[in-house]
């Protein structure tokens, strides 16, 4: 789960953060969590503790999440202050505890979504433009290494774009 301030002024520099929920294989099985007022719901997550991904800089309103993989994610976000697409890999131990990787830098846009592929080799980043066309760009990027040396990079394909004429 990652999240961003709820209100993301722009004088703000306040980060964002994810948090892990380490689960057993018998999670929610026989609990006697699982009843709440007569209703059949899964037992609380045992979340482990926030760990930001960008600190002493503000995260704006839009962030998107891609699983890649059983302990791996990809966070991305935008900035609320440079209007900029930033991605991080992040990686959870064991012990629901997040590291993360290098920030990789996307263009001044607004983040529109983002998804996995190649089993969590690769990913796709779709964002819009500021410019009057509005065009929409996916760009995409690859996971490379492994443990705490994976990073990632973008690939040296040409971005696809669409363009909407208003109808």
């Amino acid at each position: 789960m990652c999240f961003s301030p709820l209100f993301a002024w722009e004088t703000s520099a306040s980060g964002g953060g994810c948090r892990a929920a380490f689960v057993a294989e018998n999670w929610g099985v026989g609990s006697g969590d699982s009843q709440l007022d007569g209703k059949n719901v899964l037992p609380p997550l045992p979340w482990g503790q926030s760990s930001p991904f960008l600190e002493q800089a503000s995260v704006g309103n839009h962030l998107e999440l891609a699983r890649m993989g059983d302990d791996r994610f990809l966070v991305c976000f935008e900035s609320s202050l440079s209007m900029q697409v930033f991605c991080r890999l992040g990686l959870v131990q064991n012990d629901s505890v997040i590291t993360y990787g290098a920030l990789l830098e996307d263009s001044r846009a607004r983040l529109v979504s983002v998804s996995s592929s190649g089993k969590g080799s690769e990913f796709a980043v779709c964002s819009q433009s500021f410019s009057e066309s509005n065009a929409i760009s996916c760009r995409w990027g690859q996971v490379s290494g492994e443990g705490v040396a994976t990073e990632l990079q973008w690939a040296t394909r040409t971005p696809m774009s669409f363009a909407f004429d208003g109808r």
